[in-house]
């Protein structure tokens, strides 16, 4: 299937084709699209050089004060996490206020008067009228030089890198069995990876201090109607880092994990699939999950998926821009999500009683759309541009689909028919091993497990699993993070 996009960028408001597709006898709505640009500088700029202090650390910058011109070469736009700490410049010290996007505002890192702002704007310039961009020696990295000016992670800007994986952790309070994941990371390239971590509250913060896990600025979330929010902030620093890295990388993932995650296997193993992996991965739901609303097209459906989505490049740089225009913000109020009381058996395919959150739906509908089926007919299939598992099946009988990366326990749907890897894995395991099953509106959880169990988990399909307790009881052990790095992370 070819679907046409056109887009204009104009401070990422984007406007979509609204022209449907016919796919099998399945009408598919085009998402909107949109083109994400870097200027990585240019040798014809105007700029006063000066000099920027971050944490301990001094940097060579410019403050392009010419309307038009960009970053000379040698030096990139200062990143977002560089801008949040502040700038010193000629001795003069300018406080970061905030970010977002006006028409009066440059793209990027910029000061204006006395204070020191970022833009999410694209295609405005780097300096527009009193608003001078600020650029940074090439030679440091973005994500790293805010680190506490932690010297010894520094990496030289290189024209082109390897592919790179990006861990993006969702937590409240803290990352539970934070022991594991720092050994996971621990001899791990750094130029292959990068760890964020965006925190609900300051205990969280605290406790990834001196990890690998970067935590970006917490921005509002709500349980269920909006955790969108701090995944594409996520995503928005993650795409900012490679402002300092070279070129991105086509090859480069962007996979979601949460507090209560665990990795499946070592960090090679998941580096190797993934970035040689083309395409997204999207765990999509059993069809009768699906949200759906009459329309004049017939019925309009989204598609429910995982929240625990791990993104190519692309869709990671167009998710970003979609969700910062305002795109399908409103998904929430257009299905009538969570209106009508939910049974366990009342909940079926085309129904028009919608159950679930919009982290379920919103990555997957703002990329591809939505749906469109006269109920009743046979099934169809879809092909999504990398989409990795595809053709997408519709009908009412649809099972799990996709590529699932991520092992959880949905009571629900554990025996679905089908190609089922939850099942497959659950079903490894020694009794004492078994995860309480959660219900229809929570998932399983572990609190014990063996080492059985553990070898189970190293031997499954998953690349991660959840949800774990923190510090969770090992019943024929004593110490459970090092039995788990030692069956499940060692090569």
């Amino acid at each position: 299937m070819q679907v046409g996009f056109h887009h204009v960028v104009a401070c990422l408001a984007v406007v979509a084709s609204t022209l449907p597709l016919q796919v099998q006898g399945v009408l598919f709505r085009s998402a909107n699209s949109t083109a994400a640009s870097h200027l990585l500088g240019s040798a014809n700029s105007t700029a006063a050089a000066v000099a920027v202090q971050h944490g301990a650390k001094a940097m060579a910058i410019v403050e392009v004060d010419t309307v038009g011109a960009d970053c000379p070469t040698g030096f990139r736009p200062m990143s977002q996490l560089e801008c949040e700490s502040g700038a010193t410049i000629a001795g003069s010290t300018y406080a970061y206020v905030n970010s977002g996007c006006t028409p009066t505002w440059p793209d990027g890192c910029f000061r204006y008067a006395d204070k020191v702002y970022y833009s999410t704007c694209h295609g405005q310039g780097r300096t527009k009228d009193g608003h001078y961009g600020i650029c940074v020696q090439a030679s440091v990295s973005a994500l790293h030089s805010a680190k506490a000016g932690n010297s010894s992670q520094r990496q030289e800007w290189q024209p082109q890198r390897a592919p790179r994986v990006y861990f993006l952790f969702l937590a409240v309070d803290k990352v539970s069995n934070l022991d594991v994941w720092n050994a996971f990371f621990a001899n791990a390239p750094v130029d292959q990876y990068r760890a964020l971590v965006h925190c609900k509250l300051p205990a969280c913060n605290t406790q990834v201090t001196g990890t690998q896990l970067v935590p970006v600025v917490t921005v509002p979330s709500y349980y269920c109607t909006d955790l969108v929010s701090p995944m594409n902030q996520l995503l928005a620093y993650a795409l900012q880092d490679d402002v300092a890295g070279g070129p991105p990388n086509a090859l480069d993932k962007f996979a979601f994990v949460s507090d209560s995650t665990l990795p499946a296997k070592p960090f090679s193993y998941i580096y190797s699939t993934l970035s040689t992996r083309q395409g997204s991965d999207f765990c999509v739901f059993p069809s009768n999950e699906w949200a759906d609303t009459p329309s004049a097209a017939g019925m309009e459906i989204a598609v429910k998926h995982h929240q625990w989505i791990t993104l190519d490049r692309a869709h990671a740089e167009k998710t970003s821009t979609l969700w910062a225009s305002g795109e399908m913000h409103n998904f929430m109020t257009m299905f009538h999500m969570n209106t009508q009381a939910y049974t366990w058996t009342n909940n079926s395919y085309a129904d028009n009683r919608n159950f679930g959150c919009l982290d379920e739906f919103w990555h997957m509908a703002a990329l591809y759309g939505t749906l469109h089926n006269n109920v009743g007919q046979t099934e169809q299939q879809v092909p999504l541009s990398m989409f990795v598992g595809g053709p997408l099946v519709v009908s009412a009988s649809a099972g799990w689909q996709g590529e699932c990366d991520t092992f959880v326990v949905w009571a629900k749907y554990l025996y679905t028919a089908g190609n089922n890897p939850f099942n497959r894995l659950h079903s490894s395991l020694d009794q004492m091993s078994v995860p309480h099953p959660g219900n229809a509106a929570r998932p399983g959880w572990w609190d014990t497990i063996t080492t059985t169990g553990l070898r189970s988990i190293r031997q499954s399909s998953f690349l991660f699993v959840r949800k774990f307790i923190d510090k969770p009881r090992l019943h024929d052990g004593v110490d459970f993070t090092a039995s788990y790095v030692q069956l499940v992370l060692t090569i």
